[in-house]
């Protein structure tokens, strides 16, 4: 398959990661720009580093969500992989469609959600982080939490998917696949 039709064959899947890849964002944006008009309402207003219990604990899941989530949405995918390179699948249903399938094709579409997966993984765990950011925010006023859950909207902004690395990652996973074949035989 050439790189132009599997780039065509995955399009859909971009598309629909990108809806909710930029409503984890908007989310995000909105409920901290909520925070910070609600905050400046008060009679506290807004501090710097004053480093209350909940802006601390907030700044650390700041801290430990990007690993995390990197972490976990890469065992996913080794994981997974491997379940698929040794003909392992968790649902039937994917192995009726693979069985009319090509097994390229197969595994292309298995890949595919599986980047579906590990790219909702990890924006999902920097989404929560960047909201208890901006509850912290809402709580203490502390501008530190402003900045930690504006750089992890960064993170949520940087598995923006296009077609191509959406592309990319599939043909690079699916050379790994065939690695795994070969060790697993």
């Amino acid at each position: 398959m050439s790189t132009e039709q599997l780039e065509r064959d995955l399009a859909p899947l971009a598309q629909t990661l990108r809806k909710i890849v930029i409503v984890l964002l908007v989310s995000v944006v909105g409920m901290t720009v909520a925070m910070a008009f609600l905050r400046s309402q008060g009679k506290e207003g807004w501090n710097f580093s004053e480093g209350g219990v909940v802006t601390l604990t907030a700044l650390a899941v700041a801290i430990a969500a990007p690993l995390l989530g990197t972490v976990i949405s890469r065992q996913v995918v080794t994981t997974n992989r491997r379940k698929l390179a040794t003909g392992e699948s968790d649902s039937s249903a994917g192995q009726a469609k693979k069985s009319q399938k090509k097994a390229k094709e197969a595994d292309i579409e298995s890949l595919a959600m599986l980047y579906q997966t590990k790219t909702i993984i990890l924006a999902s765990i920097l989404h929560g982080a960047a909201y208890f950011n901006a509850i912290a925010f809402m709580i203490e006023g502390d501008l530190l939490t402003i900045v930690a859950g504006g750089l992890l909207a960064v993170g949520i902004a940087s598995q923006f998917p296009t077609v191509t690395r959406v592309a990319n990652w599939v043909e690079d996973q699916l050379g790994r696949l065939q690695e795994d074949r070969a060790q697993s035989r």
